[in-house]
């Protein structure tokens, strides 16, 4: 069955939640040696059978489980405009007025208290998978660090 690829994880993510501990059974999945090959089987992610196949579930799944899970927030936002800068002749940077957009998002994530927005400016589904890979860099952190302190 082919995939519509705008609404599940992309190979890159599928592999660093496997990495973080996601376990939930889905019905497609990666094979690391064909990465474009995403087909309904059972759930792969802890097989010690199929180590190059990665869960492939929906990015609104992942975005649920980050939020439920691990009380890290990922939503998009929309753009209304965005600030465009020039550099003159001697490297010296100056911003313009803002440029209004439609149709373009950013990601917002929100944890414990803190707040981050990428960069990149994409559709919705793009920057909600960009704000799903910050998550999944922020979860790994915070394992680390409960590593840290208890093998203290």
């Amino acid at each position: 069955m082919e995939l519509n690829s705008k609404n599940y994880v992309n190979l890159e993510l599928a592999i660093k939640l496997k990495e973080i501990g996601y376990n939930i059974p889905c019905n497609s999945y990666y094979r690391k040696d064909y990465p474009e090959t995403s087909e309904l089987y059972e759930d792969y992610n802890n097989s010690e059978t199929f180590k190059g196949y990665y869960s492939c579930p929906l990015l609104y799944d992942i975005q649920l489980w980050f939020r439920e899970v691990h009380n890290i927030h990922v939503y998009p936002v929309i753009c209304d405009s965005i600030k465009c800068y020039s550099i003159d002749e001697n490297g010296v940077k100056s911003s313009s007025s803002p440029i209004p957009i439609s149709g373009l998002y950013k990601c917002s994530i929100y944890w414990n208290g803190n707040n981050k927005t990428n960069d990149s400016i994409g559709t919705y589904e793009r920057s909600l998978l960009d704000g799903l890979l910050m998550a999944t860099d922020i979860l790994n952190k915070q394992i680390k660090k409960t590593k840290y302190e208890k093998s203290r």
